[in-house]
């Protein structure tokens, strides 16, 4: 007050809960409809109803540390493949190791072909 007298207006009691509202309409999910990528690297979410939502592209990040070096392939050199005395093929690879690969069993023999037939001229000029 304009005096400087104090007035405490003591809170009231709780009142009753009002009436529950009318239930609303069921509402249809948005899905995603499709993702794309804008000319400046944003991702552009299109939904089912239309709308749209653009994602910034991030900033650039740092470089990431190397990795370990790898360990050395094994190879060959087409000059090492041999065939030994029993006809398989040897291949000497890079280390110092060679692979066998054996010779494949031999074919059955194919059917006879059929006479062939003599030319026939019909005519001559």
């Amino acid at each position: 007050m304009s005096d400087g007298t104090v007035i405490t207006i003591p809170k009231g009691e709780k009142g009753d809960t009002g009436a529950q509202g009318e239930k609303g309409e069921k509402g249809d999910a948005a899905t995603v409809a499709s993702s794309t990528t804008d000319d400046d690297g944003n991702t552009v979410i299109t939904f089912s109803d239309g709308s749209t939502i653009t994602i910034s592209k991030g900033d650039k990040g740092e470089d990431g540390k190397d990795g370990k070096d790898g360990k050395d392939g094994i190879g060959f050199d087409p000059e090492t493949i041999t065939t030994d005395e029993d006809g398989n093929t040897v291949i000497e690879l890079t280390d110092g190791t060679t692979v066998t690969i054996p010779k494949g069993d031999k074919g059955d023999n194919g059917k006879d072909g059929k006479d062939g037939k003599d030319a026939t001229v019909t005519s001559t000029t």
